[in-house]
């Protein structure tokens, strides 16, 4: 993993966003892995910090929902 600033490790924000990559341009919750889906501030949620999160965790625990139920 490339550090996002010189001499600390880790991610700026967790999918390897880059500029432009929010909006209708984030990933989707859903992945093409049946049951396998993304979640918190990288995909599926609005806002900002960790309300985006919760909001994200709303929506793909509704999607999950909706895809077991048939």
């Amino acid at each position: 993993m490339t550090p996002v600033v010189p001499g600390q490790g880790g991610e700026a924000i967790g999918l390897a966003q880059v500029i432009g990559q929010c909006g209708r341009s984030k990933p989707d919750p859903r992945t093409p892995l049946a049951g396998l889906y993304l979640v918190g501030c990288d995909a599926g949620g609005v806002g900002s910090g960790t309300h985006q999160a919760v909001d994200s965790a709303f929506r793909v625990a509704d999607m999950v929902l909706a895809d077991t139920r048939g």
